[in-house]
């Protein structure tokens, strides 16, 4: 584990004299906000440009508004969002964002942060494309938000690489489906099963991502227990209400991650702990998923552990030497593929 007074040291030495440009999807509520909070407290100076995707502008105004009292000189943008289940928005949404900074100088982005997710206990839901939303959420429209973003990560400036985080399972890898990787079958659903299969699926995308984009560096995080609006959701079923009621005082008290505590972090994997591949010559680096320092693919753990011990690193061994690897590559780019043309993915 990494104390919460070193990743504050860290992010204070790191970041105030930096100029940065960072994207939040999902960064109105929750985990993203808490970040994006985090980040605005630490500058004050006119070098940070922040945008935050999400759907609901009511959310984002407050957002805004706490940011720019925060840093008055940042520069905080909410890019609107309709469902980022769905391709076709999240392309329109990287559209946007393409626009808007490409009238800037120096355009990049240094700094992608991913939290868009549902608590979802029942059977799947398709979208209009064919995935399901579920799976969308975490992984599909991720993957598609670092390819529609690439051009403007690789032109980061930042010493150690830009970085993509996405906060969801990592390590919660335990069931994989190679002849179902899309959970089709009724019987192969269900949302511990949708988060096996997003974990699994991120971890090899982002190895297969950081091998071909050595100046990235993609971070994949397991948050802990964040208590967030979404645990407050009014359609959720009861027995979670009553559970939640029940158990959050003690849950807050011994468990959970403080929402100051948890943007402080998920800011952290920004440091060069992290580094790209390509920038990953010096300093204190953390192994990667294949077991090798600086690699540019990274798991880390509630309390920035690292995930990547020898069972872990083994397991991906082995899915390499299966060539599982390349089988979900060629699975998500088929989905892209076959979505962007105007059809539904079947597969």
């Amino acid at each position: 584990m990494v104390d919460i007074h070193k990743v504050r040291r860290s992010n204070t030495e790191y970041f105030p004299n930096l100029p940065f440009v960072a994207v939040f999807v999902g960064g109105t509520q929750g985990i993203g906000r808490y970040a994006v909070e985090e980040l605005a407290k630490l500058y004050s100076q006119p070098i940070l440009r922040v945008y935050i995707l999400g759907r609901n502008k009511t959310s984002a105004d407050e957002v805004l508004a706490s940011c720019r009292r925060l840093c008055p000189h940042g520069k905080f943008t909410f890019v609107q969002a309709r469902n980022l289940a769905l391709l076709e928005d999240v392309d329109a949404t990287c559209a946007e964002i393409i626009r808007l900074e490409r009238q800037e100088d120096h355009p990049r982005i240094d700094l992608l942060v991913q939290t868009q997710a549902q608590i979802h206990f029942g059977a799947r839901r398709d979208t209009p494309e064919g995935l399901d939303q579920q799976l969308s959420l975490l992984y599909y429209s991720r993957i598609r938000f670092i390819t529609q973003l690439m051009q403007l990560l690789e032109a980061s400036t930042v010493p150690s690489g830009a970085r993509v985080v996405s906060i969801d399972a990592a390590g919660a890898e335990s069931i994989l489906l190679r002849d179902d990787l899309s959970l089709r079958d009724p019987q192969h659903y269900s949302i511990m099963n949708a988060k096996s299969h997003a974990a699994y699926m991120t971890t090899m995308a982002f190895e297969h991502l950081a091998s071909q984009h050595r100046r990235v560096g993609l971070v994949y995080m397991y948050p802990g227990l964040v208590f967030g609006p979404a645990h407050y959701d009014p359609q959720l079923p009861w027995w979670f209400k009553a559970g939640r009621m029940l158990l959050e005082p003690l849950l807050r008290w011994s468990f959970a991650t403080p929402s100051a505590d948890s943007g402080a972090r998920t800011l952290f994997l920004a440091s060069a702990c992290f580094a790209s591949a390509q920038n990953s010559s010096s300093g204190e680096l953390a192994p990667g998923t294949d077991g090798s320092i600086g690699s540019g693919c990274y798991a880390v753990g509630r309390l920035n552990e690292n995930l990547a011990t020898d069972k872990y690193t083994r397991k991906y061994a082995t899915l390499r030497d299966e060539e599982l690897m390349d089988l979900v590559w060629k699975h998500t780019t088929d989905a892209f593929d076959t979505i962007s043309g105007g059809n539904r993915f079947d597969s």
